[in-house]
C-alpha cells in the first residue's frame, strides 16, 4: 500500500516516502496481529484446558495423549474411558 501511495499517490506521499512507509507500517502491524490472533483460537484447545484445569483444582490427575495420525481416537478414547469418568478429545 506504502509503495503504491509513493509511486502514484499524491503529492504529499510522494514528496515524504520516509513517513508514507512509517504510517502504513503502524496500521500494518496492528492488523496483523489481529489477523494472527483470530487465527491462533482454538475453541476444541479450551475444553482440554479447562478439563486439566478442574483436575488439577481437585488434586486429580490429567493424562494428555498425543496420537501419530496412523493410531486412532476413537481407541484411545475407549481405552480410557474404561478407567476415567471424563474424556476429551481435541484436533489437532
Amino acid at each position: 500500500m506504502a509503495w503504491l501511495l509513493v509511486s502514484f499517490g499524491p503529492a504529499l506521499t510522494q514528496n515524504n516516502p520516509l513517513f508514507t512507509y512509517i504510517a502504513m507500517i503502524s496500521p500494518g502491524i496492528f492488523i496483523g496481529l489481529f489477523i494472527a490472533g483470530l487465527i491462533s483460537l482454538r475453541p476444541d484447545r479450551s475444553e482440554v484446558i479447562d478439563t486439566v484445569r478442574h483436575a488439577i483444582r481437585r488434586k486429580h490427575f490429567a493424562v494428555i495423549v498425543n496420537l501419530k495420525q496412523s493410531q486412532s481416537p476413537a481407541r484411545i478414547s475407549e481405552l480410557l474411558g474404561q478407567r476415567s469418568h471424563k474424556v476429551v478429545e481435541a484436533v489437532a
